[in-house]
């Protein structure tokens, strides 16, 4: 069967919806929950709308961080990771396949969201 133009609609349709519009009803945690209402989340926020993570560990920001946090410094000046920041790191399972970790920091308002990734749980860091 040769597939032509009027069956691409329907193909689209039926693939799977990109990991931004998927649900899991797990932990409660939306993936389709807009990053500019992430970004405005507080640790007690994050946990009692998604429920217990996974995962959780808490750590000292350095200048150079393994390449699962390589983005993490970027978010502070030389002179405020010198002086000791914490960072907060939470990991939710999204679906089978994904996992989201979101990092949050105590800058003054208590640990408030700082970054975070969506990645594949078949990744080893």
């Amino acid at each position: 069967m040769r597939l032509g133009a009027p069956l691409l609609p329907v193909l689209l349709a039926l693939a799977p919806l990109p990991v931004q519009a998927q649900t899991l009803m797990e932990n409660k945690l939306t993936v389709s929950m807009k990053e500019e209402a992430l970004k405005e989340l507080s640790l007690d926020e994050a946990l009692d709308r998604f429920g217990a993570a996974r995962e959780h560990e808490e750590f000292d920001l350095r200048p150079e961080m393994v390449e699962f946090r390589t983005d993490l410094p970027e978010f502070f000046t030389a002179e405020e990771i010198a002086a000791g920041v914490r960072i907060r790191e939470y990991t939710w399972p999204l679906d089978s396949q994904i996992n989201r970790t979101i990092w949050f920091a105590d800058r003054g308002k208590g640990w408030r969201y700082l970054h975070h990734k969506d990645w594949d749980k078949n990744l080893e860091f």
